[in-house]
């Protein structure tokens, strides 16, 4: 696929991958440390996760969030996330009075900028702008700020909602201990290219860094839950 609405997943391998053997990892460093398997205060931290999957298609100009439940009272649930009344989440970013604006327009200024089909730029960058991805308005990042890390922000943006779904939905349907995951979908003819495909593998795992060692950005929006 190469049109930006119609992403694949193509993260998903390498991602499960990274978590099987970071998951084996950590199994392994608890055993050798109890000798004989899990203390029973483990047991009983792993009988009150409950784990969350988001599932994040980045676009070129608007995003969508899916989160899947697993611990569901009915059982395995996964939802459309609804910002602001829609699925669509804008992926432009805006730049105003020496501020970022990771949502729509900043109201009422006429100093603003307004950088759009960012993915798109990044793509340009991973491969020093030998191909071209952008074909609109192209205006120029402020000094020391790259495509890659408006990714980022916006990355982090988008886990950052669904967090806080994910502890809405907690709060309304049981409790339990949130255990968050997360996959980023990219175009497949991204996928193929080497460069392009690290810089956005890179991207997600920095996102994930921010996200676990920061805590998430603040609301923008109202989050609801579609069927």
């Amino acid at each position: 696929m190469t049109t930006s609405g119609m992403h694949d997943n193509c993260l998903t391998r390498l991602q499960s991958r990274f978590e099987r053997l970071a998951y084996l990892s950590a199994f392994q460093i608890a055993a050798g440390r109890r000798g004989t398997g899990w203390s029973s205060e483990r047991r009983w931290a792993l009988m009150t996760e409950r784990r969350f999957h988001l599932g994040i298609d980045y676009g070129t100009s608007t995003s969508k969030l899916v989160l899947r439940d697993y611990g569901a009272p009915e059982g395995d649930r996964a939802f459309i996330l609804l910002i602001s009344n829609g699925f669509r989440i804008p992926s432009g970013v805006t730049f105003a009075n020496d501020h970022f604006n990771l949502s729509l327009t900043v109201p009422d200024r006429t100093d603003q900028t307004r950088f759009e089909s960012v993915k798109m730029r990044v793509a340009e960058e991973a491969i020093m702008n030998t191909q071209r991805f952008h074909y609109g308005p192209k205006p120029s990042f402020p000094n020391g700020i790259s495509a890659r890390d408006l990714s980022v922000l916006t990355v982090w943006w988008l886990i950052s909602f669904g967090h806080c779904a994910a502890l809405n939905r907690l709060a309304n349907t049981g409790g339990g201990d949130l255990v968050m995951g997360m996959t980023m979908g990219i175009p497949m003819s991204f996928y193929e290219n080497v460069r392009i495909r690290d810089c956005f593998l890179q991207i997600a795992r920095t996102t994930w860094r921010l996200y676990r060692h920061e805590g998430t950005l603040p609301d923008l929006a109202a989050i609801e839950f579609g069927k």
